[in-house]
């Protein structure tokens, strides 16, 4: 969970970000968390009749501990990534400032747009 963030000076705390078709939870490290993250989604699937593809999903750590992934990614079946990783063709965990940032989208335009 993203704790006490300062969102134009009000501070909130944030445990998942949803966008049309992709979800981001955040979760405190302990297993207990995602035990009872996979049963609510499991009751999501059997309610809706809609389908969760853990094999397109990924454990993305963002504490400094390694081991944290761990045991995540078994008990989900799913990979795990590092930051920083990439979302939509952009990445995430890194600093939009520096130049670095946008080389990726850059080439992928300049191919795009080469004869």
């Amino acid at each position: 969970m993203l704790q006490e963030e300062d969102f134009g000076g009000n501070k909130i705390n944030i445990s998942h970000l949803q966008f049309a078709d992709d979800t981001m939870l955040f979760l405190k490290p302990k297993v207990e968390s995602l035990i009872s993250v996979k049963r609510i989604l499991r009751c999501f699937e059997l309610v809706s009749g809609h389908k969760i593809n853990f094999q397109k999903s990924n454990v993305v750590r963002v504490c400094k501990k390694s081991s944290m992934e761990r045991p995540w990614a078994p008990i989900l079946r799913c990979k795990t990534s590092n930051f920083p990783v990439s979302y939509l063709g952009l990445p995430l965990g890194s600093r939009p400032g520096l130049k670095i940032f946008w080389r990726p989208i850059l080439d992928k335009m300049e191919k795009k747009l080469a004869p």
